[in-house]
Protein backbone atom coordinates (compact mmCIF):
# COMPACT_ATOMS: atom_id res chain seq x y z
CA UNK A 1 0.00 0.00 0.00
CA UNK A 2 1.41 3.43 -1.27
CA UNK A 3 -0.94 6.51 0.85
CA UNK A 4 -4.53 5.77 -1.04
CA UNK A 5 -3.13 2.95 -3.31
CA UNK A 6 -3.92 -0.87 -2.86
CA UNK A 7 -2.61 -3.28 -4.83
CA UNK A 8 -3.99 -7.31 -4.07
CA UNK A 9 -3.31 -10.45 -5.48
CA UNK A 10 -0.69 -9.22 -7.75
CA UNK A 11 1.24 -12.70 -9.03
CA UNK A 12 4.67 -13.93 -8.20
CA UNK A 13 5.76 -14.38 -11.66
CA UNK A 14 5.62 -10.01 -12.12
CA UNK A 15 8.91 -9.84 -9.99
CA UNK A 16 10.15 -6.92 -12.20
CA UNK A 17 7.74 -4.20 -11.99
CA UNK A 18 5.45 -6.01 -8.81
CA UNK A 19 7.03 -3.32 -6.34
CA UNK A 20 6.62 -0.22 -8.55
CA UNK A 21 2.66 -1.00 -9.43
CA UNK A 22 1.97 1.46 -6.10
CA UNK A 23 4.16 3.79 -6.30
CA UNK A 24 3.39 4.65 -9.88
CA UNK A 25 -0.12 4.76 -9.49
CA UNK A 26 0.57 7.35 -6.99
CA UNK A 27 3.08 9.10 -8.89
CA UNK A 28 1.15 9.27 -12.17
CA UNK A 29 -2.46 10.39 -9.87
CA UNK A 30 0.04 13.28 -8.10
CA UNK A 31 0.97 14.08 -11.65
CA UNK A 32 -2.98 14.63 -13.29
CA UNK A 33 -4.55 15.80 -10.37
CA UNK A 34 -4.19 18.53 -8.11
CA UNK A 35 -3.07 18.27 -4.69
CA UNK A 36 -7.11 18.28 -3.19
CA UNK A 37 -8.15 15.96 -6.03
CA UNK A 38 -5.63 13.72 -5.40
CA UNK A 39 -6.28 13.32 -1.41
CA UNK A 40 -9.51 12.13 -1.85
CA UNK A 41 -8.94 9.88 -4.56
CA UNK A 42 -8.38 5.83 -2.62
CA UNK A 43 -7.23 3.29 -5.70
CA UNK A 44 -8.09 -0.75 -5.31
CA UNK A 45 -5.84 -2.47 -8.17
CA UNK A 46 -7.30 -6.04 -8.30
CA UNK A 47 -5.27 -8.69 -10.31
CA UNK A 48 -6.36 -12.41 -11.08
CA UNK A 49 -9.84 -10.96 -11.92
CA UNK A 50 -11.82 -13.70 -14.07
CA UNK A 51 -13.86 -11.92 -16.84
CA UNK A 52 -14.59 -13.05 -20.54
CA UNK A 53 -13.39 -9.80 -21.94
CA UNK A 54 -10.52 -8.88 -24.68
CA UNK A 55 -9.66 -5.47 -22.42
CA UNK A 56 -6.80 -6.12 -20.61
CA UNK A 57 -8.11 -4.10 -17.12
CA UNK A 58 -10.38 -2.32 -16.55
CA UNK A 59 -11.40 1.22 -13.98
CA UNK A 60 -14.12 1.62 -12.84
CA UNK A 61 -15.56 4.18 -9.97
CA UNK A 62 -17.26 2.30 -6.48
CA UNK A 63 -19.09 5.21 -6.00
CA UNK A 64 -20.36 5.80 -9.25
CA UNK A 65 -23.62 8.22 -8.74
CA UNK A 66 -21.36 10.82 -7.44
CA UNK A 67 -20.86 13.65 -9.53
CA UNK A 68 -16.89 13.31 -9.03
CA UNK A 69 -16.01 9.42 -7.66
CA UNK A 70 -13.67 9.00 -4.92
CA UNK A 71 -13.38 5.32 -5.04
CA UNK A 72 -12.18 2.89 -7.76
CA UNK A 73 -11.17 -0.04 -8.67
CA UNK A 74 -8.99 -1.24 -11.23
CA UNK A 75 -9.14 -4.64 -12.03
CA UNK A 76 -6.60 -6.25 -13.99
CA UNK A 77 -7.76 -9.71 -15.56
CA UNK A 78 -6.63 -12.63 -15.14
CA UNK A 79 -5.89 -13.17 -18.86
CA UNK A 80 -3.45 -10.08 -19.11
CA UNK A 81 -0.92 -11.63 -16.99
CA UNK A 82 -0.90 -14.84 -18.80
CA UNK A 83 -0.99 -12.83 -22.32
CA UNK A 84 1.57 -9.82 -21.64
CA UNK A 85 4.36 -9.07 -20.53
CA UNK A 86 5.20 -7.52 -17.12
CA UNK A 87 5.85 -3.58 -18.49
CA UNK A 88 2.79 -4.27 -20.50
CA UNK A 89 0.79 -5.50 -18.02
CA UNK A 90 2.17 -2.22 -16.33
CA UNK A 91 1.08 -0.01 -19.58
CA UNK A 92 -2.59 -1.54 -19.45
CA UNK A 93 -3.12 0.04 -15.53
CA UNK A 94 -1.14 3.22 -16.54
CA UNK A 95 -4.13 4.14 -19.28
CA UNK A 96 -6.43 3.22 -16.74
CA UNK A 97 -5.33 5.66 -14.53
CA UNK A 98 -6.25 8.28 -16.64
CA UNK A 99 -9.67 7.01 -16.52
CA UNK A 100 -9.63 7.26 -12.54
CA UNK A 101 -8.61 10.97 -13.18
CA UNK A 102 -11.47 11.34 -15.52
CA UNK A 103 -13.67 9.99 -13.57
CA UNK A 104 -12.42 11.93 -10.30
CA UNK A 105 -12.49 14.79 -11.76
CA UNK A 106 -16.21 14.54 -13.54
CA UNK A 107 -14.53 15.22 -16.96
CA UNK A 108 -15.89 11.96 -17.77
CA UNK A 109 -19.25 10.91 -16.56
CA UNK A 110 -21.01 7.21 -17.69
CA UNK A 111 -24.48 5.70 -16.58
CA UNK A 112 -26.88 3.54 -18.43
CA UNK A 113 -30.45 3.66 -19.56
CA UNK A 114 -33.11 1.11 -21.24
CA UNK A 115 -30.01 -1.17 -21.77
CA UNK A 116 -27.89 1.48 -23.50
CA UNK A 117 -24.75 3.00 -22.05
CA UNK A 118 -24.39 6.62 -22.12
CA UNK A 119 -21.59 8.80 -22.06
CA UNK A 120 -20.51 12.91 -21.49
CA UNK A 121 -17.06 14.25 -21.45
CA UNK A 122 -16.72 17.42 -20.53
CA UNK A 123 -20.21 18.09 -19.44
CA UNK A 124 -21.64 17.19 -23.20
CA UNK A 125 -22.81 14.15 -24.12
CA UNK A 126 -20.40 12.01 -26.26
CA UNK A 127 -22.00 10.10 -29.14
CA UNK A 128 -18.86 8.64 -30.43
CA UNK A 129 -19.36 4.65 -30.91
CA UNK A 130 -15.51 4.16 -32.45
CA UNK A 131 -13.52 3.13 -29.43
CA UNK A 132 -10.48 5.07 -30.66
CA UNK A 133 -12.28 8.11 -31.30
CA UNK A 134 -13.89 8.80 -28.20
CA UNK A 135 -12.14 11.50 -26.73
CA UNK A 136 -11.37 9.87 -23.20
CA UNK A 137 -9.83 7.29 -24.60
CA UNK A 138 -7.25 9.30 -26.75
CA UNK A 139 -6.62 10.87 -23.96
CA UNK A 140 -6.01 8.10 -22.03
CA UNK A 141 -3.78 6.21 -24.68
CA UNK A 142 -1.79 9.41 -25.19
CA UNK A 143 -0.67 9.97 -21.80
CA UNK A 144 -0.29 6.04 -20.54
CA UNK A 145 3.26 5.90 -22.21
CA UNK A 146 3.87 9.45 -21.05
CA UNK A 147 3.08 8.72 -17.56
CA UNK A 148 5.54 5.31 -17.61
CA UNK A 149 8.13 7.65 -19.14
CA UNK A 150 7.77 9.57 -16.63
CA UNK A 151 8.32 7.69 -13.75
CA UNK A 152 10.77 5.99 -15.08
CA UNK A 153 12.71 8.71 -15.58
CA UNK A 154 11.90 10.09 -12.27
CA UNK A 155 12.77 6.76 -10.27
CA UNK A 156 15.97 6.58 -12.27
CA UNK A 157 14.99 2.75 -13.65
CA UNK A 158 16.27 3.41 -17.42
CA UNK A 159 16.51 -0.23 -18.03
CA UNK A 160 12.84 -0.04 -17.47
CA UNK A 161 12.13 2.84 -20.03
CA UNK A 162 14.47 1.20 -22.73
CA UNK A 163 12.55 -1.71 -22.39
CA UNK A 164 9.27 0.17 -23.06
CA UNK A 165 10.60 1.88 -25.87
CA UNK A 166 11.55 -1.52 -27.61
CA UNK A 167 7.94 -2.82 -26.96
CA UNK A 168 6.46 -0.20 -28.24
CA UNK A 169 8.68 -0.44 -31.54
CA UNK A 170 8.24 -3.99 -31.85
CA UNK A 171 4.75 -4.40 -31.30
CA UNK A 172 2.17 -3.09 -32.97
CA UNK A 173 -0.36 -5.52 -31.23
CA UNK A 174 -0.30 -2.96 -28.16
CA UNK A 175 -1.98 0.04 -30.52
CA UNK A 176 -4.99 -2.26 -32.07
CA UNK A 177 -5.70 -4.68 -29.20
CA UNK A 178 -8.70 -2.43 -28.55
Amino acid sequence: RVGNIRVTNCPEDMTMVKEHIAPFVDFALRSLLTAPSYSRINVHIKFGVKEDTPDWAAAQAVDWRKKCPSEFEIDVYEATTQQLNQIETLLGISHEVVHVKQFGTGQLRGWTEANKTYWKWNHKICKETNYWLQPWEVEAHGLERVLLHHYFTHVGLRPFERLLNVIERSNGALLTSQ
